[in-house]
């Protein structure tokens, strides 16, 4: 369509009109949109818990945060082990959404200074994955609320898990911290491995 009428376009357009009808395409696109169907399913579980949790709505935080991280283990361990490549797919996918989808409503409640809302979904994503990103956004919260102790402790963790030493001394929230002599040997450390 893009070239109607600036190229001969006829032999393009039958083979476009033979592949819409081929039952090939068609079967691709109703597996595809099953797989979608799959991963929405399992993402929207997880997600109406999650946000369940970062609201403060669940009667019991504990208990819902136990489940959370039993069931997004499950997606990864589905990811990473199960037989068929399709559901290892779909579940990287739903783990990597969800994983997201926590990162970011906990980033969300940074900026708005709900320090303990940012605290609980950096905890859990810190829980359900051995990234160092979550561990260094609670060390940021910790720092941003004044808790010095704490944030170093979550520094700590973050560098343990891999976390770049630039990502520590390059940021912001962390200003706090230059000058506390904890803070620098630890910097130190990381650059010297």
């Amino acid at each position: 369509s893009d070239f109607l009428g600036l190229r001969d376009v006829p032999e393009a357009e039958k083979k476009l009109v033979a592949l819409k009808k081929s039952p090939a395409l068609k079967a691709a696109l109703k597996k595809q949109q099953e797989q979608i169907d799959e991963q929405a399913a399992s993402e929207n579980e997880v997600s109406g818990k999650l946000h369940a949790y970062v609201s403060g709505s669940a009667e019991d935080g504990t208990t819902l945060a136990s489940t959370i991280v039993q069931e997004m283990h499950q997606l990864n361990d589905q990811a990473e082990h199960s037989k068929n490549e399709v559901k290892r797919l779909v579940a990287r996918r739903a783990f990597a959404g969800l994983f997201v989808e926590g990162i970011e409503s906990g980033q969300e409640e940074l900026e708005s200074r709900h320090f303990d809302k940012a605290e609980a979904c950096f905890d859990l994503m810190s829980k359900v994955s051995d990234s160092p990103w979550p561990v260094l956004l609670l060390a940021e919260t910790y720092a941003a609320e004044g808790n010095k102790k704490q944030a170093l402790r979550e520094l700590k963790e973050a560098v343990r898990r891999g976390v770049d030493v630039d990502a520590i001394e390059s940021n912001e929230r962390f200003q706090v911290l230059k000058t506390d002599p904890e803070f620098q040997k630890l910097v130190q450390a990381a650059k010297a491995k």
